[in-house]
Protein backbone atom coordinates (compact mmCIF):
# COMPACT_ATOMS: atom_id res chain seq x y z
CA UNK A 1 0.00 0.00 0.00
CA UNK A 2 1.37 3.45 -0.80
CA UNK A 3 2.53 5.71 2.01
CA UNK A 4 0.54 8.94 2.02
CA UNK A 5 1.01 12.25 3.90
CA UNK A 6 -0.47 15.73 3.80
CA UNK A 7 1.88 18.66 4.08
CA UNK A 8 1.42 22.39 4.44
CA UNK A 9 2.36 25.30 6.66
CA UNK A 10 -1.08 26.38 7.94
CA UNK A 11 -2.35 24.02 10.64
CA UNK A 12 -4.59 26.67 12.27
CA UNK A 13 -7.36 26.43 9.65
CA UNK A 14 -10.52 25.07 11.34
CA UNK A 15 -11.23 22.67 8.45
CA UNK A 16 -10.41 18.96 8.56
CA UNK A 17 -7.17 18.13 6.74
CA UNK A 18 -9.02 15.92 4.29
CA UNK A 19 -12.69 15.54 3.36
CA UNK A 20 -13.85 13.00 0.78
CA UNK A 21 -17.52 13.43 -0.13
CA UNK A 22 -19.29 10.75 -2.17
CA UNK A 23 -16.14 10.03 -4.20
CA UNK A 24 -16.77 7.64 -7.07
CA UNK A 25 -14.35 6.35 -9.70
CA UNK A 26 -15.41 4.32 -12.73
CA UNK A 27 -13.10 2.66 -15.25
CA UNK A 28 -15.42 2.06 -18.20
CA UNK A 29 -18.14 -0.26 -16.81
CA UNK A 30 -16.13 -1.17 -13.67
CA UNK A 31 -16.76 0.88 -10.50
CA UNK A 32 -13.53 0.92 -8.48
CA UNK A 33 -14.67 3.39 -5.77
CA UNK A 34 -18.35 3.73 -4.90
CA UNK A 35 -19.48 6.93 -3.09
CA UNK A 36 -16.77 6.95 -0.39
CA UNK A 37 -17.14 9.68 2.26
CA UNK A 38 -14.94 10.40 5.28
CA UNK A 39 -13.13 13.21 7.11
CA UNK A 40 -9.62 13.26 8.54
CA UNK A 41 -9.35 15.67 11.50
CA UNK A 42 -6.54 18.19 11.49
CA UNK A 43 -3.15 16.68 12.35
CA UNK A 44 -4.46 13.10 12.41
CA UNK A 45 -2.79 9.92 11.21
CA UNK A 46 -5.13 7.65 9.29
CA UNK A 47 -5.15 4.32 7.47
CA UNK A 48 -7.27 3.00 4.65
CA UNK A 49 -7.86 -0.72 5.11
CA UNK A 50 -9.71 -3.28 3.05
CA UNK A 51 -9.40 -6.42 0.94
CA UNK A 52 -7.67 -6.59 -2.42
CA UNK A 53 -9.70 -4.88 -5.11
CA UNK A 54 -11.84 -2.68 -2.84
CA UNK A 55 -10.46 0.64 -4.17
CA UNK A 56 -7.81 1.69 -1.60
CA UNK A 57 -5.10 2.54 -4.13
CA UNK A 58 -7.57 4.17 -6.52
CA UNK A 59 -8.80 6.35 -3.65
CA UNK A 60 -5.23 7.37 -2.77
CA UNK A 61 -4.48 8.10 -6.41
CA UNK A 62 -7.55 10.40 -6.53
CA UNK A 63 -6.39 12.20 -3.38
CA UNK A 64 -2.92 12.65 -4.89
CA UNK A 65 -4.41 13.85 -8.20
CA UNK A 66 -3.33 10.96 -10.45
CA UNK A 67 -6.95 9.93 -11.10
CA UNK A 68 -9.89 12.30 -11.51
CA UNK A 69 -13.01 11.19 -9.63
CA UNK A 70 -16.01 10.32 -11.78
CA UNK A 71 -18.12 12.18 -9.22
CA UNK A 72 -17.93 13.59 -5.71
CA UNK A 73 -15.65 16.13 -4.06
CA UNK A 74 -12.24 16.01 -2.45
CA UNK A 75 -11.15 18.83 -0.13
CA UNK A 76 -7.74 19.34 1.44
CA UNK A 77 -7.66 21.97 4.22
CA UNK A 78 -11.02 23.26 3.02
CA UNK A 79 -10.11 23.71 -0.67
CA UNK A 80 -11.54 21.49 -3.41
CA UNK A 81 -8.83 19.60 -5.27
CA UNK A 82 -11.00 18.69 -8.26
CA UNK A 83 -9.04 19.80 -11.32
CA UNK A 84 -5.89 20.66 -9.31
CA UNK A 85 -2.89 18.83 -10.82
CA UNK A 86 -0.77 16.51 -8.63
CA UNK A 87 2.21 18.91 -8.51
CA UNK A 88 -0.03 21.69 -7.12
CA UNK A 89 -1.57 19.62 -4.28
CA UNK A 90 -0.21 19.60 -0.71
CA UNK A 91 0.14 15.80 -0.95
CA UNK A 92 2.97 13.26 -1.11
CA UNK A 93 2.63 9.67 -2.28
CA UNK A 94 5.10 6.79 -2.58
CA UNK A 95 4.07 4.24 -5.21
CA UNK A 96 4.01 0.47 -4.93
CA UNK A 97 6.91 -1.17 -6.75
CA UNK A 98 5.64 -3.59 -9.34
CA UNK A 99 7.12 -6.05 -11.78
CA UNK A 100 4.46 -5.72 -14.48
CA UNK A 101 4.80 -4.75 -18.13
CA UNK A 102 2.57 -1.65 -18.49
CA UNK A 103 1.97 -2.31 -22.20
CA UNK A 104 0.48 -5.77 -21.52
CA UNK A 105 -2.84 -6.70 -19.96
CA UNK A 106 -2.97 -8.88 -16.83
CA UNK A 107 -3.31 -12.15 -18.74
CA UNK A 108 -0.31 -11.34 -20.92
CA UNK A 109 1.75 -10.45 -17.83
CA UNK A 110 0.81 -13.67 -16.04
CA UNK A 111 1.46 -15.81 -19.13
CA UNK A 112 4.69 -14.08 -20.17
CA UNK A 113 7.03 -16.87 -19.03
CA UNK A 114 5.01 -19.52 -20.82
CA UNK A 115 5.10 -17.49 -24.07
CA UNK A 116 8.89 -17.20 -23.70
CA UNK A 117 9.05 -21.00 -23.44
CA UNK A 118 7.03 -21.46 -26.63
CA UNK A 119 3.83 -22.83 -25.08
CA UNK A 120 0.82 -22.70 -27.43
CA UNK A 121 -1.37 -19.61 -27.06
CA UNK A 122 -4.52 -21.64 -26.33
CA UNK A 123 -2.73 -23.51 -23.52
CA UNK A 124 -1.39 -20.25 -22.07
CA UNK A 125 -4.86 -18.66 -22.10
CA UNK A 126 -6.40 -21.70 -20.40
CA UNK A 127 -3.68 -21.85 -17.72
CA UNK A 128 -3.81 -18.08 -17.08
CA UNK A 129 -7.58 -18.21 -16.54
CA UNK A 130 -7.21 -21.24 -14.25
CA UNK A 131 -4.58 -19.62 -12.03
CA UNK A 132 -6.46 -16.30 -11.83
CA UNK A 133 -9.63 -18.18 -10.86
CA UNK A 134 -7.74 -20.24 -8.27
CA UNK A 135 -6.34 -17.18 -6.49
CA UNK A 136 -9.64 -15.29 -6.47
CA UNK A 137 -9.14 -12.95 -9.44
CA UNK A 138 -11.45 -14.37 -12.11
CA UNK A 139 -12.23 -12.24 -15.13
CA UNK A 140 -9.31 -9.79 -14.87
CA UNK A 141 -7.06 -11.24 -17.60
CA UNK A 142 -8.13 -8.68 -20.24
CA UNK A 143 -7.87 -5.65 -17.93
CA UNK A 144 -5.08 -3.13 -18.37
CA UNK A 145 -2.63 -2.67 -15.52
CA UNK A 146 -4.22 0.67 -14.56
CA UNK A 147 -7.65 -0.99 -14.27
CA UNK A 148 -6.85 -3.23 -11.30
CA UNK A 149 -6.20 -2.44 -7.66
CA UNK A 150 -2.80 -2.15 -6.03
CA UNK A 151 -3.29 -5.44 -4.21
CA UNK A 152 -4.25 -7.17 -7.43
CA UNK A 153 -1.14 -5.70 -9.07
CA UNK A 154 0.98 -7.18 -6.30
CA UNK A 155 -0.57 -10.61 -6.88
CA UNK A 156 -0.17 -10.58 -10.68
CA UNK A 157 3.67 -10.91 -10.77
CA UNK A 158 3.36 -13.70 -8.21
CA UNK A 159 0.97 -15.53 -10.54
CA UNK A 160 3.52 -15.19 -13.33
CA UNK A 161 6.22 -16.68 -11.10
CA UNK A 162 3.87 -19.52 -10.23
CA UNK A 163 4.26 -20.81 -13.80
CA UNK A 164 8.06 -20.72 -13.73
CA UNK A 165 9.11 -22.95 -10.80
CA UNK A 166 7.81 -25.46 -8.30
CA UNK A 167 9.57 -23.58 -5.50
CA UNK A 168 7.56 -20.47 -6.37
CA UNK A 169 4.37 -22.52 -6.48
CA UNK A 170 4.94 -23.76 -2.93
CA UNK A 171 5.79 -20.26 -1.76
CA UNK A 172 2.69 -18.81 -3.43
CA UNK A 173 0.48 -21.42 -1.82
CA UNK A 174 1.86 -20.58 1.62
CA UNK A 175 1.59 -16.85 0.95
CA UNK A 176 -2.03 -17.18 -0.14
CA UNK A 177 -2.91 -18.80 3.21
CA UNK A 178 -1.45 -15.82 5.09
CA UNK A 179 -3.72 -13.28 3.41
Amino acid sequence: MPFFTLRGPDLTVPHPDLVCSDLTKDFDAFRAVDRVSFEVPQGSFFSILGPSGCGKTTLLRMIAGFHLPTSGDLRIKGKSMIGVPPNKRPVSMVFQHLALFPTMNIGDNVGFGLRQRGVAKSAINRRVEQVLERVGLPGVSQRRIDQISGGQKQLSPLHAVWFWSRMSCCWMSRWARWT
